[in-house]
């Protein structure tokens, strides 16, 4: 039976020593000193709970309250702002992306939602990504379908991009890779779609953003590959079927497979 307590208390572990380390200690102090609630999101809680501590390579964190620039200039390495009002940091070791949560692009546009943590999860694109943990009382918050997904070790969505998108894509892909996931019914759909479009090398010319942690390479892009067509074609002989993905199979041609060859 799926027990999510040791991947917790991992969790939990690592916030706790990331607030012993002297720089990031001090940069999250200063975000207390202004009574702000700090929370890891995104891909640090979920590398650690799908994988381990060893996986994740940044820190995102939004806070509750109003942030303090210059005291946090103090604390950490000001590199620039991002493309939604927050800042960009280098503290001790990491790369720290800091914003306001009522900043965050889930409440931007004047979207009818009420700014909190359980509204921001809601608006993720992938239910891996809808996780949070609070600094200060090391609270998990998390959605339901991140909890399925952890269990299912399966990347769904929870709010489906409105179009093909290469960069979705990608991070769709490096998660399948990272973590050993299975994509979902819709992910897959959307992979075969996504690559079938655009090709394998437009995957892995948007996993240069990534730098140092890229993780794909076409062996990479083959086993993702693979998995899309697991699920869009359970049984098939991959003898036969080759990277073919289902929609092309039914349509007589293979853009991921002849991607692949390139």
């Amino acid at each position: 039976m799926f027990s999510a307590e040791q991947p917790i208390a991992r969790l939990r572990r690592l916030v706790l020593a990331l607030l012993k380390d002297d720089a990031v200690g001090a940069f999250i102090g200063a975000v207390a000193s202004t009574k702000a609630e700090a929370y890891a999101f995104g891909g640090m809680p979920r590398d650690v709970l799908f994988s381990g501590p060893s996986y994740f390579g940044d820190i995102d964190i939004f806070v509750s309250g109003r942030l303090d620039e210059g005291l946090l200039s103090s604390k950490g390495k000001l590199l620039g702002r991002t493309n939604f009002g927050g800042l960009r940091y280098v503290v001790g070791g990491y790369d720290v992306d800091i914003w306001e949560l009522e900043r965050s692009r889930a409440f931007a546009g004047g979207q009818a939602l009420p700014v909190s943590v359980q509204s921001l999860l809601s608006t993720v694109c992938f239910s891996t990504d809808a996780v949070a943990i609070s600094f200060s009382s090391r609270k998990i918050l998390a959605s339901h379908a991140f909890w399925r997904s952890l269990e299912a070790r399966e990347i769904d969505f929870v709010r489906a991009p409105a179009s093909r998108d290469v960069l979705q894509a990608t991070r769709a892909a490096r998660a399948i890779v990272k973590h050993g996931l299975s994509p979902s019914v819709a992910v897959a759909n959307y992979l075969d779609s996504v690559i079938g479009e655009f090709g394998s090398d437009a995957i892995l010319r948007a996993e240069e953003r990534w730098g140092s942690r890229r993780c794909l390479e076409r062996i990479a892009i083959d086993l993702v590959c693979g998995k899309v067509n697991d699920v869009l074609m359970p049984g098939a002989s991959q003898a036969t079927l080759g990277s073919k993905p289902m929609r092309s199979v039914q349509n007589g041609i293979s853009p991921i497979a002849s991607s692949l060859s390139d």
